[in-house]
C-alpha cells in the first residue's frame, strides 16, 4: 500500500519505524518537591497504566487486557494507587500520507491535570516527501484550546495562529534518519509548545523565573 522509496528503503515499509525516526524529544516540567500525587500527575504514562507488577497485590493485579485498566472514569483513583515505576512514558502516534507529504501525529497522555482528568495533548509534524530523506517543514502543537503552529527554518508560511502567538520558530535535534523536534510541556496543565517558546502561560513563566532566582528551579525530564 505504501510504496514510496523512503518508506520502503529507510523504514523497511514500517509506519512505526517512520514514527520512531521523527519522534520529538519532549521536555516535561515537573515538581518533585510537591506531594507524590501532584508529581505523578505530571508524568507521561500509558492510558492503561497500573496493569503491571507492583501496582496491585499479586493476587488482585488485573491483566493488561482487563477492562479496569482502560476505565478512565476512575483514573484519579487509579493514579493515587499506582507506583511511580508503572508510569512508563509513552507516545501514541498516527500517520496520514498523501502523494507529497507525511503528517505524523504524536499524542501524549497525562492521567490528570490541575483542573480535569484524562489530559491528551500532542503535536503533528509536517514532512515533505523525498526519496532519500523527507524535509521537515514545521509542526502544530496542542496547548489547551489552541492549535499552535511552528515553522522550521522558514520552510512554510503560517496562515492561521492564536492571536497571542508571536514566536513561530522551532528547533530540532539532528539525527541520521530524521530531525527530532524539540518540544516542551508545562507542569499542571501540560500545554505543549516548541522548546524555548516564550509565550507560554505568563503566570507560569513568571513563577518559573522567580523560583530560578531564589535557587529552586523547576525539575525537568526529557523523553
Amino acid at each position: 500500500m505504501y510504496t514510496d522509496k523512503y518508506l520502503k528503503e529507510k523504514c523497511d515499509g514500517s509506519l512505526k519505524q517512520l514514527a520512531i525516526n521523527w519522534g520529538p524529544i519532549n521536555y516535561q516540567y515537573i515538581s518533585l518537591s510537591q506531594k507524590d500525587y501532584n508529581t505523578k500527575r505530571d508524568l507521561l504514562c500509558p492510558v492503561n497504566f497500573g496493569c503491571y507488577a507492583g501496582s496491585f497485590g499479586v493476587e488482585d493485579r488485573p491483566s493488561a487486557g482487563d477492562s479496569q485498566c482502560w476505565d478512565t472514569r476512575i483514573v484519579r483513583q487509579r493514579l493515587a494507587k499506582v507506583k511511580f515505576g508503572d508510569l512508563v512514558p509513552v507516545a501514541y502516534y498516527s500517520i496520514a500520507i498523501t502523494d507529497s507529504h507525511y503528517f505524523v501525529l504524536y499524542a501524549y497522555y497525562h492521567a490528570d491535570d490541575s483542573t480535569h482528568p484524562n489530559d491528551l495533548e500532542g503535536c503533528m509534524l509536517i514532512l515533505e516527501k523525498d526519496d532519500v530523506r523527507p524535509l521537515l517543514l514545521g509542526m502544530i502543537t496542542v496547548a489547551h484550546l489552541d492549535f499552535v503552529p511552528f515553522v522550521y527554518e522558514q520552510r512554510m508560511k503560517v496562515l492561521s495562529h492564536p492571536p497571542w502567538q508571536r514566536d513561530f520558530e522551532m528547533e530540532v535535534e539532528e539525527e541520521l534518519d530524521g530531525d527530532c523536534a524539540l518540544i516542551q510541556q508545562e507542569k499542571g496543565k501540560h500545554g505543549m509548545y516548541a522548546l524555548g517558546h516564550r509565550k507560554i502561560n505568563p503566570l507560569e513563566r513568571a513563577k518559573r523565573r522567580f523560583m530560578e532566582l531564589v535557587g529552586r528551579p523547576d525539575d525537568m525530564i526529557a523523553t
